[in-house]
């Protein structure tokens, strides 16, 4: 048996390109006993397929299927009108409260006059240039974060391959 073959077609099974006929094929190749040892972990996937593949349903199970349809009578809805009602007067009663307190505070900061410090373009350019420095201190800890996760995807994708 060409191994390097079914090596070829275990990754194509794994990309999900592989066809009807080369899965048969993998599935064939896993039920012999020549295998190698690099490849006996896929060994019982493949055999699971296999067996699953074999299984046959009785010949009445259609209709055993037909009868239990017809004699299941549709079930009663117990949906309860008022609640569901209640619901929706409260959620709209909640809205409406949510949008006068926000109003409210609204109309109560623009009313309140606001102390604005007078900065040369000196201190203005220092004090973007710290905040800048802080949100690329942060984007760098993320993307740190990120790049470590990704390494030990990529290490697993490997193991798995």
């Amino acid at each position: 048996m060409d191994y390097n073959n079914i090596r070829k077609l275990l990754d194509k099974y794994w990309e999900g390109e592989s066809s009807v006929q080369e899965e048969a094929q993998l599935r064939d190749f896993f039920a012999g006993t020549e295998i190698p040892e690099d490849l006996k972990p896929y060994r019982p996937l493949f055999q699971f397929f296999k067996m699953e593949q074999d299984k046959k349903l009785n010949g009445n199970f259609d209709e055993k299927l037909i009868q239990q349809l017809e004699s299941s009578d549709k079930p009663v809805s117990n949906v309860r009108k008022l609640p569901y009602y209640l619901m929706r007067v409260a959620a709209t009663g909640l809205l409406l409260f949510s949008i006068y307190f926000v109003n409210q505070q609204w109309n109560q900061s623009a009313n309140e006059t606001v102390a604005v410090e007078e900065l040369t373009p000196e201190e203005v350019y220092e004090q973007t240039k710290e905040a800048l420095l802080l949100v690329s201190a942060k984007l760098n800890k993320g993307t740190d974060v990120a790049n470590d996760g990704m390494s030990k995807m990529n290490k697993a994708t490997r193991v798995i391959k």
